[in-house]
């Protein structure tokens, strides 16, 4: 009994002992705890003061213009994120970048701190790479771009001035699409030589798109004059030459010091100046494609349809970049500014790259265009019409014309001509370019003209309302009427039923 006492009580004291050491580890753990938090605690208030005493150091070296003034903006921006100040760091942080052109500050773990302010995220989103997927949209579609264009070009085709016009016309927007897609995703100082890659060609669009217009709508003849368009593009690459030149070095602090707030005179001058331009061609097309519209003369649909394609893709040009312009002069940093009309010029390429799929014949054979020869091309080089068949062809169409007045026919084109001679739509038109001397149109015009002028003259009273003649010889409403007659006569219908009645007054 004695013996088990001894052992209860030995247990009971070394459950006491072990209590105990538990009880002085824990507390011991606890200060010791305490002792560390106080110790960075300390330390934090201590890197504070330093921190603040340094911000004192290099704001004086700042104002004293010292000769390391790069190092101590960048040292002022890492202590303001470092303590948190995120409008200070952002600023500092901006002043830097501005004068060293190192972008890669802005990968500094310091500015963990403040990187969600708005302050910081503005200057991420002003400097840091963005990619999205609209942007690889518009690589890809560039991409596509460039490579019809190459294609267009090198297609064996008579038409080569007009797939020249329309080949440039799709590269440049191709470069330029590369070009805002750099700006876009911020991209561009990866590349300073980038830097006014397409400025160059500012007004080179709406030239390029008018010109092949007129080459597959018109007796496009080329007269030095025309060169007179070029004179903004030559002026804006005399501009821009300087800067070509420039190191990328240089290129990349000019790109850094004109991303600002306030545009100045040349961003000015350069955007309103292309819309003008753009707004100018624009509107020439408009009337070239209204013209043609309402003669409907020698167009098959789908020239007619392509045409249109053409025109409605000016003129959402010109609606985009009065966007574009807008923005980019009172909202710079609005870069979604710069997608409706890159997205309309990428919509452009896909357009013109499946049309030239589905119907590959308006790259490749003779539409209403005529090549004028001073141009070096022979029109019907290779054509396989023979002298003879020529002549035969040109007295059948003449007794078309004569005997069953065919031109009469208000929806009368090239394709119902070759068909009535039995021959192709390309003979038909070398026939009447080489035998004539001028495009199925003005044939048409002319054949129509002298009809109206005969039935004018058998008109003694005058009693015939000019529509009705109009109508009668195949037109579809005054004004074009007016225009063809004015244009072989020198005299409008009424001015020559006026002359008409006073010369008989005076007989």
């Amino acid at each position: 009994m004695r013996d088990l006492s001894k052992i209860i009580i030995s247990l009971l004291m070394l459950l006491y002992i072990s209590y105990s050491y538990a009880i002085i580890y824990n507390s011991s753990k606890y200060h010791s705890t305490l002792q560390i938090d106080s110790v960075i605690q300390q330390q934090n208030i201590e890197r504070v003061k330093t921190l603040e005493s340094a911000l004192n150091y290099y704001e004086e070296g700042i104002k004293l213009k010292h000769s390391d003034s790069l190092n101590l903006l960048k040292n002022l921006a890492l202590a303001h994120a470092e303590l948190n100040n995120p409008k200070e760091a952002a600023n500092f942080t901006e002043k830097y970048i501005e004068q060293s052109s190192d972008i890669s500050v802005l990968n500094n773990t310091v500015f963990e701190n403040v990187k969600a302010s708005p302050e910081f995220s503005k200057l991420n989103g002003k400097y840091s790479l963005k990619i999205t997927y609209l942007s690889l949209f518009y690589i890809f579609t560039s991409f596509i771009g460039l490579f019809i264009a190459i294609v267009i070009n090198f297609r064996k085709s008579e038409n080569r001035y007009s797939n020249f016009l329309i080949g440039l016309f799709v590269f440049l927007h191709s470069l330029f699409i590369i070009n805002s897609t750099l700006y876009i995703t911020n991209y561009m100082y990866k590349v300073p030589h980038s830097l006014f890659i397409t400025v160059s060609f500012s007004y080179l669009y709406g030239p390029l798109l008018y010109f092949y217009f007129k080459s597959i709508t018109k007796n496009l003849v080329f007269r030095m004059s025309d060169l007179l368009h070029l004179l903004p593009t030559i002026a804006m690459i005399i501009y821009a030459i300087p800067v070509y030149f420039l190191s990328g070095n240089d290129k990349l602090r000019f790109m850094i010091n004109n991303n600002t707030e306030s545009p100045g005179f040349f961003v000015v001058f350069l955007v309103f100046t292309k819309f003008l331009s753009l707004a100018i061609y624009t509107f020439a097309i408009h009337r070239i494609y209204v013209n043609n519209k309402n003669e409907n003369i020698g167009y098959s649909p789908i020239d007619l349809k392509w045409q249109y394609i053409l025109k409605n893709i000016s003129i959402a040009y010109v609606v985009t970049y009065l966007l574009y312009g807008y923005a980019g002069l009172f909202y710079p940093y609005i870069t979604a500014a710069r997608h409706p009309q890159v997205l309309i010029m990428s919509l452009s390429i896909l357009s013109i790259a499946f049309v030239a799929y589905i119907n590959p014949e308006l790259f490749s054979s003779k539409t209403q265009n005529i090549i004028n020869s001073s141009l070096g091309f022979k029109k019907y080089k290779k054509s396989g019409l023979t002298q003879n068949l020529s002549i035969e062809l040109k007295e059948n169409l003449i007794q078309l014309f004569n005997e069953e007045k065919l031109y009469k026919n208000s929806s009368i084109n090239l394709d119902t001509i070759a068909s009535k001679l039995e021959t192709t739509r390309h003979s038909a038109s070398q026939v009447i370019n080489e035998h004539f001397n001028m495009n199925f149109s003005e044939l048409i015009n002319k054949f129509r003209v002298k009809e109206a002028i005969n039935i004018l003259e058998e008109d003694i009273h005058g009693s015939l309302n000019i529509i009705d003649v109009a109508y009668e010889v195949g037109y579809n409403n005054k004004v074009t009427f007016n225009k063809a007659f004015k244009k072989e006569t020198s005299l409008t219908p009424s001015e020559f039923i006026n002359l008409r009645i006073k010369k008989r007054s005076y007989a």
